[in-house]
C-alpha cells in the first residue's frame, strides 16, 4: 500500500507511512511542522509545500518566499538516536539534492555546507533544524526551497539566483521536483547514521563549487580573508589553504563568495 496524493495535474506516489499536504499560503512550512511535532508524538514522515509562505526563512536570517515560478516545502524525519550520530547533515541533505539534481540532468553543485548552485548563481536554499516531539525524541525539519525560473526567486542571494529552467528540456513540475527532493533528503538522514560522509568524500571533486578556486571568506565577526578551496575532511569540515597552511571551516554560518581576479 501507499499513500497517493492528487495535486492538480499530478499524481504523486508516496510510502505509506509518509503524509504528505500542499497548501496554498502558510506563515513557513519550517515553522508549521516544528509546531506539529512538539504538540504530539512523530511516527512517521511529515511533507508539507506551500505555493505561497508569508514568514518563509532561509540561513542567517534571510528572507524565504514561496512563489508561483518556485518550489518550497520542508520535511519532518523523526530519528531516535542522539544527534551526534548526525553531525554534518545539512551538508549531508545538500549533497543528495545535487545529486538528485545530476540526476535530472540539472549540473548543480555544493557550496559547503548546503548551498545549492548552478553557473556559480543559487539555485536552491536549504535549511535544517531540529525539534524533540512530546515522547522526547529528535525530529529534523528541513526545509527546501527551489527556483524554478529565475523570474521570482523564492529566496534572497547576493551572489546571483538560477532557475531549473535554464537547462533546456527540465521539467518545471514543482510536484515532479516535490517527489524526487522529499525523498532525497529522507535517503540523506538515512545515509548519515549508516554511512556517514565517505559517499561525499569521494564524490567532492566532481559536485563541489569552487574547488581549487581562490575565494573570500568572511567570518561571523567581520573578518575577510582569502583562501583556497581544497576539499573537506571526514568530519565535513572545509579544508582551505590560507597562506600555506590546511586550516579547517568547521561552522557553516561563515560566507563564502569567489573571488575576482
Amino acid at each position: 500500500m501507499s499513500s497517493k496524493l492528487d495535486v492538480g495535474h499530478s499524481f504523486v506516489d508516496y510510502p505509506a507511512n509518509w503524509h504528505v499536504e500542499c497548501v496554498s499560503e502558510i506563515d513557513s512550512t519550517n515553522l508549521a511542522l516544528l509546531r506539529k511535532v512538539r504538540q504530539g508524538v512523530q511516527n512517521q514522515i511529515d511533507v508539507l509545500q506551500a505555493d505561497c509562505q508569508t514568514m518563509g526563512r532561509g540561513t542567517r536570517g534571510k528572507k524565504w518566499f514561496a512563489v508561483d515560478s518556485a518550489l518550497t516545502f520542508s520535511v519532518a524525519v523523526p530519528v531516535k538516536e542522539n544527534l551526534d550520530c548526525y553531525t554534518a547533515l545539512p551538508l549531508v541533505v545538500g549533497y543528495y539534492v545535487v545529486k538528485t539534481l545530476r540526476n535530472n540532468q540539472i549540473p548543480a553543485q555544493l557550496k559547503w555546507p548546503n548551498d545549492v548552485l548552478l553557473h556559480e548563481r543559487k539555485l536552491a536554499g536549504i535549511l535544517v533544524e531540529t525539534t524533540k516531539d512530546a515522547s522526547g525524541h529528535w525530529v529534523f525539519v528541513i526545509g527546501v526551497g527551489l527556483n524554478l525560473k529565475v523570474d521570482n526567486a523564492s529566496f534572497e542571494a547576493d551572489y546571483g539566483v538560477a532557475g531549473v529552467g535554464e537547462v533546456p528540456g527540465s521539467s518545471l513540475d514543482k510536484y515532479f521536483w516535490l517527489k524526487k527532493l522529499s525523498r532525497a533528503i529522507v535517503d540523506a538522514v538515512a545515509d548519515r547514521k549508516s554511512n556517514g560522509l565517505s559517499s561525499i568524500q569521494e564524490a567532492w571533486d566532481k559536485i563541489s563549487a569552487y574547488k581549487n578556486d581562490w575565494v573570500e571568506i568572511t567570518y561571523e565577526d567581520g573578518t575577510v580573508c582569502s583562501a583556497q578551496i581544497l576539499g573537506i575532511d571526514e568530519q565535513g569540515c572545509l579544508l582551505v589553504n590560507q597562506n600555506g597552511h590546511v586550516n579547517k571551516l568547521m561552522s557553516g554560518m561563515v560566507k563564502i563568495r569567489k573571488r575576482l581576479m
